[in-house]
């Protein structure tokens, strides 16, 4: 009969303590807090601890969060949570099935570099478009691409190649400034832009069309209008300067500027890399 009461008092009291109503409480090891149908998980890396939670490590930054899977942009690099990729309108845009106008890959070697690029993305939704709002500074820019007739792969905006959902198919990725400066020293360059008065045509034709595979397609201006055909490349990257998209710019003439920079509203072919 004791050990009943005492079995009675001590239930009871413990229900007074912890406000459970439930049998099942489990107590936090670190924050010594108890709770009824709860399991607390401890997060390896910050010793945090929460309830009900499944801790799980972003494997780029080593940040951590909670019931949320981290998933990489491919395009920016930046990771989130419980997001299919970064920006406003990351992976909520495509412009249909994204394939390149030749399977011909070129694979560019040299001063200890070595990168393999693909031939310029066309994509479904853009192959036969024949108009473009690439906006501007004031209003901002836009998403939008249009098709480059007779040329090789379609013309984008900066923020369409820098946001848009598999502009490069899958084992591609847009290239950086960097990549740039890199194809530029691994092809014999020095990685920077030539002044005015340094112009090299047969460096141009030698390395960025025969061995690189460019062409002078010429690009749009934020109307949609096509210039410069037959007489300059713009090839854009993910790069940028506040409005300025970084591009890689080669002429006819013997001008190259691996380091150049563009306004985000024109719209220039682009060449995928890995």
């Amino acid at each position: 009969m004791e050990k009943i009461l005492l079995k009675i008092a001590i239930t009871l009291l413990l229900t007074f303590v912890v406000s459970c109503t439930k049998n099942d409480d489990k107590t936090c090891e670190v924050c010594s807090t108890t709770n009824c149908e709860i399991m607390h998980v401890q997060c390896k890396v910050c010793n945090v601890w929460d309830c009900e939670i499944t801790h799980i490590q972003c494997e780029i930054c080593d940040g951590w969060d909670c019931e949320k899977e981290h998933v990489q942009c491919e395009v920016c690099g930046d990771w989130h949570c419980e997001k299919s990729g970064c920006g406003e309108n990351q992976w909520t845009i495509s412009f249909g099935i994204a394939s390149f106008v030749t399977d011909k890959t070129w694979k560019i070697t040299g001063n200890g570099i070595t990168q393999e690029w693909s031939d310029a993305v066309q994509t479904t939704d853009c192959r036969n478009k024949t108009t473009f709002n690439g906006g501007n500074s004031t209003s901002g820019f836009n998403i939008d691409c249009r098709s480059n007739p007779g040329q090789k792969g379609d013309l984008f905006s900066w923020r369409a190649v820098a946001e848009v959902k598999n502009i490069c198919p899958e084992g591609w990725r847009v290239p950086t400034r960097q990549d740039f400066i890199d194809l530029d020293i691994a092809m014999g360059g020095p990685g920077l832009n030539r002044p005015d008065n340094e112009t090299n045509s047969q460096f141009v034709n030698e390395n960025y069309i025969s061995r690189w595979g460019g062409a002078f397609g010429g690009y749009c201006t934020s109307d949609g209008t096509i210039t410069a055909l037959g007489s300059c490349a713009n090839y854009w990257s993910k790069s940028e300067n506040e409005d300025l998209g970084g591009r890689l710019y080669f002429s006819v003439d013997g001008l190259i500027t691996p380091q150049r920079w563009g306004s985000k509203y024109y719209g220039f072919p682009l060449r995928c890399i890995r």
